[in-house]
């Protein structure tokens, strides 16, 4: 589609979040929905709203729907009667957390001919799940991380002679035994801060005996946040809030005998500083690989960088960032989500806004335009 095609659609997408705010209504709609927490896959978005209602769009089997059915583009109702404190969706597999802190998951790797969230056997209470292309991780309130699902490349941190099998329907511990303050599963590995802001990392190598097992991937920068995701083949980009607030970004392998980079400073344009970051990214076929990364300042501005093919900056173009720039129109943001060619935020107010590549809908605007540069409103579907 052509920037020249995007501006009729933009000039509808406007009067309807208008018309929303003006509270008009049509025979079957609803209220605007007051967004919690958002979280962007490779081709779907999940949210949790603020009284504890779940919605995911996009890949039908996030939404709950069959694999014949067509892509879903507008929220829709996660199945169940469940109350949701936080929902994440990967590229094969979606989990939450309910406020009974039950852990429940769904998807293609994890309930091949049921699309209902089922309990994760082995559950240890988490206060907080992480979740990749196939697998999961959890996080309890002592520290202790447990993983399940895909063990593919050693995502699961199990080691030899464990490592490389069959997809874990029950939670099991990576080897090592460290406590982390932070879990942060990508597609195909897992990483995680230790308690002295250490990053340790696992899975994605090709290599037998290299990452499958948490490793040390730098230390000395007293990391207290965490971001993680666009790897591919064993390579990943990790963005982590350290000493003085400061932003670093860098990519890392998980071959043992490969240097690993040095965290980079990250700046963002006007005042504030990083509060929050979050890390996406895909394969693009045939054109390459698509990398990209947001930040949320301690003002309430969102700024992006990196690979712009479908507008997944927010800028209102598609020419590629190597610094971050801001997005346009966003004010008040208190959180940011990348997925694989998408992003999301949640303002202040509890609104959702999300932009770039919407080819299954997962943008939420209720269209299958193929892509919007520009934050645009989330809405309800009738």
């Amino acid at each position: 589609m052509t920037r020249h095609q995007l501006a009729p659609y933009r000039f509808h997408a406007v009067m309807a979040a208008f018309l929303l705010g003006c509270g008009a209504t049509s025979p079957s709609s609803s209220p605007p929905l007051v967004w919690a927490q958002l979280d962007a896959g490779d081709a779907a978005t999940c949210g949790v709203t603020v009284n504890g209602a779940g919605y995911c769009w996009g890949d039908p089997w996030a939404a709950g729907s069959s694999g014949t059915s067509g892509p879903v583009s507008l929220p829709r109702r996660v199945p169940g009667n469940q109350k949701w404190r936080m929902i994440e969706v990967g590229g094969e597999i979606a989990c939450g957390l309910t406020v009974a802190q039950e852990t429940m998951c769904w998807g293609p790797s994890w309930n091949p001919s049921d699309s209902q969230p089922r309990p994760v056997k082995g559950d240890q209470g988490f206060v907080a799940i992480t979740v990749g292309d196939a697998h999961a991780c959890g996080l309890t309130a002592a520290g202790a991380a447990w993983c399940w699902g895909s063990e593919i490349r050693g995502e699961l941190g199990l080691g030899y002679p464990d490592y490389l099998t069959t997809r874990r329907d029950s939670a099991v511990q990576p080897v090592g035994g460290y406590t982390y303050v932070a879990v942060r599963a990508g597609p195909e590995s897992t990483c995680g801060l230790a308690t002295n802001g250490d990053l340790l990392c696992w899975g994605g190598s090709e290599v037998e005996g290299d990452g499958f097992t948490p490793h040390q991937v730098q230390t000395g920068f007293g990391f207290t946040t965490l971001s993680f995701g666009g790897n591919i083949g064993g390579r990943g980009q990790v963005c982590a809030i350290g000493a003085g607030s400061t932003l670093y970004c860098f990519g890392y392998q998980v071959h043992s005998q490969l240097s690993q980079p040095i965290p980079t400073a990250v700046t963002f344009p006007g005042p504030g500083q990083p509060r929050q970051a979050a890390v996406g990214g895909t394969w693009q076929i045939p054109s390459g690989y698509a990398l990209h990364q947001c930040g949320v300042t301690t003002t309430g501005a969102v700024s992006c960088w990196g690979t712009n093919d479908y507008g997944q900056l927010g800028d209102s173009s598609t020419v590629d960032r190597a610094i971050p720039t801001e997005v346009a129109g966003l004010k008040n943001v208190v959180s940011v989500t990348a997925g694989g060619l998408h992003s999301c935020a949640v303002t202040q107010d509890g609104s959702a806004y999300c932009w770039g590549w919407n080819g299954h809908g997962q943008l939420g605007i209720g269209s299958m335009e193929e892509y919007v540069a520009w934050p645009t409103p989330v809405i309800l579907s009738p």
